[in-house]
């Protein structure tokens, strides 16, 4: 059986073509708890885990409970600050030649 690989929660639930709130009404919680879940912020307990992998049809064993990776995105520098690292590392060297 190819399911027997371990998942993480968001896996598991795209796998089975569920959607966040179907997942959370079926186990009655909120969809944003459900995003908790998914997403690794929140870890469920152990009968809450239970529900889950009986809603997937999976046991609790064959999830993985860490949050799905996320792209990395670039981040702006804050105003400001990447001129800061320019002129930072510059200036010593300015200093050190004109006082030769």
């Amino acid at each position: 059986m190819a399911d027997q690989k371990k998942k993480s929660l968001s896996e598991w639930r795209e796998l089975k073509g569920m959607t966040v709130q179907a997942m959370a009404d079926a186990v009655g919680i909120t969809r944003g708890r459900m995003g908790d879940y998914l997403q690794g912020r929140t870890e469920p307990s152990v009968t809450r885990a239970q529900q889950f992998a009986e809603l997937l049809g999976i046991t609790v064993d064959q999830v993985a409970w860490v949050p799905k990776p996320k792209t990395s995105r670039a981040v702006p520098p804050k105003k400001g600050q990447g001129e800061q690292r320019i002129q930072g590392g510059a200036a010593p060297q300015e200093d050190a030649e004109g006082s030769s």
